[in-house]
């Protein structure tokens, strides 16, 4: 896992020096090396976090053998020995142990059409010396992030939004659009940022940029559609898919551990992992002391004893959260869906801090196999009109779902809390976001929507504390596997996620196989403000900044927070949303201050030379 950064400039040689402002900015993404390649119009840069191969010679950016394809990669190619090995059948040779040099050999072999052959987690810039173009290409699913900017004289790229700050190629200004949706939705939306300028490359998408400027964006894969047929029980091949996805996230040269919460998803990583290594596994969790909702330790423990992990809790604090803040809010880049992501960062902290450098967790396992309370109702409206078995699961639906689910789905559909909290000029341009009540929509809705936002906190919580987060479950086989899947399976008998219960009810716990209280990380945001961190949440909604910005209601805000603190509503996860944006506009202020010089019309200019490790 690491960093990437790179310029690709149409009017004449790119300078070095910005590139190696944009990894400065990176570091935390990888604190063991730096490397750089430049030519006549591109230039390269890489910062290194070590995971397969420790030596020098899978540094980067890396080549294949002839020096025709250069790339600079951030993430993992989990089927790289198997493509090594048919590679070397075809006389490529490698010079390091390395995933990363996979990339730039089977580039040479296979074309374009290479990118169909890569399994994995990933996002690289990969140049053509040759055709002198540059490609920039992002996995399937959106695990590992990529941005760009696009100016008449230049195009650069990052793994984050800040290296283009650090190297002067944009203004700190904010996305008024972005910030707005983020308010109304509860998450961030694929393909924008908080930054103005700023845009993200599509997940399954690659970009091929020529030196005159030419630029397109392109699909290389798209997510199946879901079948028409029942068809056969698919959980024995969903068993085999999750345990050839356990071995290759194995794959490491560093210290290895899992996330463990004691829900379905984490614990089925866990069992998975822990029968398939002869060393304990090290598990990390969080709880909260402000209540037993808040600490899942009853179910984490049966997990961690019948597989005899090695296990680590994160107890954070109010104070630790308050002072933690600000630091958060900078390193997801404002994009969060909600207070969850305090305990991830607080925990990412502590999993390094033990020597952990690879942790893998359970992310996926909701949106893909349906495990929200919202996928009920259009799951039972699907089922009606099918027969007596649709009935009968249109009804146990309804019924897993109660009167108090049903009356929370219609009031959130009618009351859309998050566009009232708007300012009225920003309302009227904003469309209206409900969630589809068809149940495929709602399905791709929350598979390429609300998990690309989970997976953006994954990344920036764990690359903070600089540890490789992988998601097990989001392997290209299996996200392939359950969108295909029909979608009787996923709820059969209104039971959520009844494919993958079904699939891993020998490796769980009864209590935990069981589980249908689904919390998500819950975190007590909503007492901290309205007990110790009332004034400093106060503080922030009250900033002038926040109400300088044209795009929140301010006073609404305020009337939320004073019903929230007299205990007539539980509003801590909505008032999240415009705390979590007044930091980020604090910390905007800061980076305006910091700013020294207005985005550059031309770049500076250093002699062209080309290297691969300077």
């Amino acid at each position: 896992m690491c960093g990437i950064a790179g310029i690709v400039q149409f009017d004449r040689a790119p300078n070095i020096a910005i590139v190696k402002a944009m990894t400065d900015a990176l570091i935390h993404r990888g604190p063991d090396g730096e490397g750089f390649f430049s030519t006549d119009h591109v230039a390269l840069g890489h910062r290194r976090l070590k995971i397969i191969d420790l030596s020098d010679a899978a540094r980067q950016p890396i080549a294949d053998a002839r020096g025709n394809a250069i790339v600079t990669y951030n993430g993992e190619i989990y089927n790289y020995r198997e493509l090594r090995r048919t590679l070397s059948a075809r006389g490529h040779y490698f010079a390091s142990h390395t995933d990363s040099e996979t990339i730039p050999v089977a580039y040479a072999e296979w074309g374009d059409s290479f990118l169909e052959r890569l399994h994995g987690m990933f996002a690289f810039a990969l140049y053509d010396t040759r055709k002198r173009r540059l490609l920039l290409v992002r996995d399937r699913i959106g695990i590992k992030p990529l941005y760009f900017v696009r100016k008449p004289t230049f195009i650069a790229f990052a793994s984050e939004p800040k290296a283009f700050l650090a190297a002067g190629l944009i203004r700190p200004r904010p996305n008024i659009s972005a910030i707005a949706n983020y308010i109304q939705h509860g998450y961030h939306q694929r393909d924008q940022s908080w930054y103005e300028d700023v845009q993200e490359l599509e997940p399954g998408h690659f970009a091929t940029i020529f030196p005159d400027g030419d630029f397109k964006v392109q699909p290389y894969w798209c997510l199946p559609q879901s079948a028409t047929e029942q068809g056969e029980n698919p959980k024995d091949k969903l068993r085999a898919l999750l345990e050839e996805a356990a071995c290759t996230h194995l794959q490491s040269d560093v210290p290895l551990g899992a996330h463990l919460s004691g829900g379905i998803d984490s614990s089925s990583v866990v069992a998975l992992l822990s029968r398939q290594q002869t060393e304990k596994l090290h598990t990390f969790s969080v709880y909260f002391q402000e209540g037993a909702y808040y600490d899942e330790r009853p179910f984490i423990e049966e997990v961690s004893r019948q597989y005899e992990t090695e296990h680590h809790y994160t107890v954070p604090t109010w104070r630790e959260a308050q002072d933690a803040l600000p630091k958060i809010i900078d390193a997801v880049d404002g994009i969060t869906a909600g207070p969850a992501v305090i305990a991830a960062y607080l925990l990412s902290k502590d999993i390094r801090a033990q020597g952990v450098v690879v942790t893998n967790g359970g992310q996926g396992g909701d949106e893909m196999f349906a495990g929200y309370p919202r996928h009920l109702l259009p799951y039972a409206i699907s089922e009606i009109g099918s027969g007596p078995r649709g009935w009968r699961n249109a009804i146990a639906a309804i019924a897993r779902l109660g009167p108090k689910g049903l009356l929370r789905d219609a009031a959130e559909r009618i009351l859309t809390p998050g566009t009232l909290m708007l300012h009225k000029d920003v309302r009227r341009q904003v469309r209206p976001f409900r969630h589809s009540l068809r149940f495929n929509d709602l399905f791709r809705e929350y598979l390429t929507g609300y998990l690309h936002c989970l997976l953006h906190i994954e990344d920036r919580t764990s690359m903070a504390s600089s540890i490789e987060s992988r998601v097990p479950l989001l392997d290209d086989s299996i996200v392939e596997f359950a969108a295909a899947m029909q979608s009787r399976w996923k709820l059969r008998d209104g039971l959520p996620k009844r494919v993958l219960r079904d699939a891993v009810q020998d490796l769980l716990p009864e209590k935990v196989l069981h589980r249908q209280d689904k919390r998500g990380l819950p975190t007590p945001f909503g007492i901290w403000i309205r007990g110790p961190m009332k004034d400093y949440a106060q503080t922030i909604l009250t900033d002038p900044l926040l109400r300088a910005e044209p795009v929140l209601a301010t006073s609404r805000i305020e009337q939320l927070f004073k019903l929230h603190c007299q205990g007539k509503a539980d509003l801590g996860g909505l008032l999240w949303r415009p705390i979590a944006v007044g930091i980020w506009l604090q910390n905007l202020r800061s980076q305006v201050v910091a700013s020294v010089s207005p985005v550059p019309t031309t770049l500076g200019v250093t002699p062209a030379y080309s290297t691969i490790h300077n």
